[in-house]
């Protein structure tokens, strides 16, 4: 296989996971209005579904720019850092903040409906990563801070095929790269 058709493979794997990604989309906008719900109903421990519903809103924070959708992303930090900034013993969701959730959750779902995912690598051609020995890995290294993510990121390039090593910081990264992980 030549160097432009693996290139045009790789593309189509990488158009694949962008499109499996926008697919679940729905269902994480879905999970955090249930979420919020709930922690505007009162029902439960609320610092236990305060955190749920951050970890939510984080997941597309730190993915979405992985998939394309980097505008998408920082709106989505935003959203994130107005959770983390509930005050729980307060009027935790109601009033002003419940009214600024809703104004930032409705403009991320209407800015991801209007943001195509474009791919954020323009592939020439595959490189082949060797091993000392001459094989080729097929590996791709993770490196998320976030090991819920990283694992999610991993779950969808294995779906493809390729096999994955999830770090949660650059050192052991590079600790791995040089056979002393």
């Amino acid at each position: 296989m030549s160097n432009e058709a693996k290139a045009a493979a790789m593309r189509q794997k990488l158009a694949a996971l962008r499109a499996v990604y926008r697919e679940q989309m729905p269902a994480r906008f879905a999970a955090i209005r249930g979420a919020w719900d709930a922690l505007r109903a009162g029902e439960g421990d609320l610092t236990e579904i305060r955190d749920e519903l951050i970890r939510q809103v984080h997941n597309i924070s730190g993915s979405a720019g992985t998939f394309g959708l980097t505008p998408v992303g920082q709106m989505a930090r935003g959203l994130e850092r107005l959770l983390m900034a509930l005050d729980l013993d307060a009027d935790h969701a109601s009033g002003e903040a419940a009214n600024e959730f809703e104004r930032r959750f409705a403009e991320l779902k209407a800015l991801f409906d209007r943001t195509p995912s474009e791919p954020l690598l323009n592939i020439v051609y595959p490189i082949d990563a060797t091993t000392p020995d001459g094989g080729t890995t097929g590996r791709i290294y993770i490196v998320e801070d976030d090991p819920a993510q990283g694992q999610e990121i991993a779950e969808q390039l294995r779906a493809f095929g390729w096999k994955t090593a999830v770090f949660t910081n650059a050192s052991s990264m590079e600790r791995a790269l040089q056979g002393k992980c």
